[in-house]
This record gives C-alpha cells, structure tokens and sequence, in this order.
C-alpha cells in the first residue's frame, strides 16, 4: 500500500485544469490515481469513498473519472508477457536513461514495443542514438503470425515499471487489443493495475 501512495504523484497530472487528476479517487475496493494518459489503481480496504486531493487530503468536490471505460478487457485470447523482478529493474534501469537523454533529444520521448515469442522487445531511436532492450519473459497466447507492436511516453512507461518493479513479484504487460487503432495497454500485478495510452505512430495507426 505503501508503494502505491509513494509513487501516486507520478500518476496524477496535478498542473491539468481538470481536478479530477488532482486527486486520489476510492471506489468499490480500490484505490485510483489518474491522468489523461495513465491509470494506476490498488485493491483494498481504506475505509474512504469519493475523492481526496492529494496535496491536501481534504474531500474533494470533483466530478470521478468513470475508469471502467479506460480498462482493457482481457480474455483467454488475450496475448501478455510475464517479466520476474530482474527483468523490471533492468528495463527500469535503461528505460530512465533513456527518459533524461529525451530532455536533450526529442525523438527519445517514447520508445516502441514489440510482444515477441521470447519476450518484449524495446526500441527507443534517433539520429544520435538507438537501444534496443529485451526483456525475456514467458509469452503467454503468442503465435508466429503475430505483429503485436505499440509506441509509448518513455517516462509514462519508466514510471509504471518502477512502480511494479518496487512492489515485487511479476509483472504481466499485455500487447493492445487493436494494434493498428493503438488501443491502451493494460499492466496487471497482484492486488494493482495499470493503464497506459499510446502515443501516435504514424506507422503503427492505421484509423
């Protein structure tokens, strides 16, 4: 719980005129931290409902994001990779890198994946610069036929494997649903979640 509550501020975008992104939102066991381009929530009991300002931890009279909408469905059909705690530290680890050379450099501002048999394949590019990492780990509903590929923030994303890297156990990160409409991706832990939306890639949306 205490990982979460460390970690919620990167979640909330506390300088957006929308409130409802200022503030911790509990409902139905669980907790939510939002922005418009990530969700992350905790399952529980806090003894809270409604929303709570983060600063101030005051009540606070917004209007609840209905976060249902933003989820991911997921089946048995559903295709994921299955990443161990050293497999997270390691594409943490490059993934802040290459966040602080994205400050200088613009193209480094988000990295493209892609769900392969043996894992998830990261490739952040530039005219300066190109790292690819693998992250191996086990591929669940994967086949040959499969081009499973999406485009992310780098820091929305190095943020979010920090976070489940610093809770411990696996991590499951599902590929999109719709690769070529760039459909969200869901992060899924024991007890928490996430969501993540793409960034636009002209030669990933095909909408």
């Amino acid at each position: 719980m205490l990982t979460f509550f460390k970690n919620a501020k990167k979640f909330l975008d506390l300088k957006d005129v929308h409130e409802e992104y200022h503030a911790l939102h509990y409902k139905e066991g669980r907790v939510y931290a939002s922005s418009p381009n990530v969700l992350v929530w905790l399952d529980g009991e806090f003894g809270k409902r409604g929303s709570y300002d983060f600063v101030t931890g005051e009540k606070a009279d917004v209007r609840m994001p209905e976060f249902e909408k933003v989820i991911p469905p997921v089946d048995a059909r559903a295709v994921y990779v299955v990443l161990v705690s050293d497999e997270l530290a390691r594409l943490h680890v490059i993934l802040k890198s290459i966040a602080a050379i994205a400050a200088k450099v613009p193209e480094l501002m988000s990295v493209r994946l892609r769900w392969e048999s043996t894992g998830l394949n990261v490739k952040a590019r530039a005219p300066i610069a190109s790292v690819t990492c693998a992250a191996t780990g086990r591929v669940h509903g994967y086949t040959p036929d499969m081009d499973l590929r999406a485009c992310a923030n780098t820091k929305h994303l190095a943020d979010l494997i920090g976070y489940f890297y610093q809770r411990g156990g696996n991590l499951q990160i599902y590929a999109p649903l719709r690769v070529t409409n760039q459909s969200p991706l869901y992060f899924a832990a024991d007890g928490t979640a996430g969501v993540l939306g793409q960034v636009r890639d002209a030669e990933i949306y095909q909408g």
